[in-house]
């Protein structure tokens, strides 16, 4: 029998001790992986007040695609702990992402996301496209695209 996860709230991360404050179950990024990333990445956990779920970050970026420059939102990490990735909190994050860039990105179009290559079919059977692979020291990489449909208003 699963967890039920009934609500959960994104918190953003200043510094590697917010991070360990909530980090009990699973040690996911040591202090200088933390850094790197928080350097030009926003860090948000994935939490309620007592657990951790996992963590994303954004950040703003462009691409080139079809020999035209693209802004867009890009997440450069997503990670759900093992015994909560079936409860659709990855999905509900993309989606969360995707309003975000519809309602306050107005010259943004497209959400950019590096993922391991066995991660992929998660993100294409949500509507993203192959943009690129990239060899990592760690795996295969892809970065994979979403252009964001925003509503005409009349």
């Amino acid at each position: 029998m699963s967890e039920k996860i009934i609500t959960y709230r994104k918190i953003r991360l200043k510094n590697y001790r917010q991070y360990q404050q909530y980090n009990k179950d699973e040690n996911i990024l040591s202090e200088e992986e933390f850094n790197n990333i928080n350097v030009d990445n926003a860090i948000f956990l994935i939490a309620n007040k007592e657990r951790l779920y996992g963590l994303f970050t954004l950040k703003e970026d462009s691409f080139r695609l079809n020999a035209k420059e693209n802004e867009c939102i890009k997440v450069n990490y997503l990670y759900i702990f093992k015994k909560y990735r079936l409860h659709n909190l990855a999905t509900n994050i993309l989606n969360d992402v995707e309003e975000f860039v519809k309602m306050f990105r107005y010259n943004t179009n497209y959400i950019l996301i590096d993922t391991p290559i066995v991660y992929s079919m998660f993100y294409l059977n949500r509507g993203y496209n192959f943009y690129r692979a990239k060899k990592s020291v760690k795996h295969n990489q892809v970065t994979l695209f979403k252009k964001v449909e925003k509503e005409v208003k009349k």
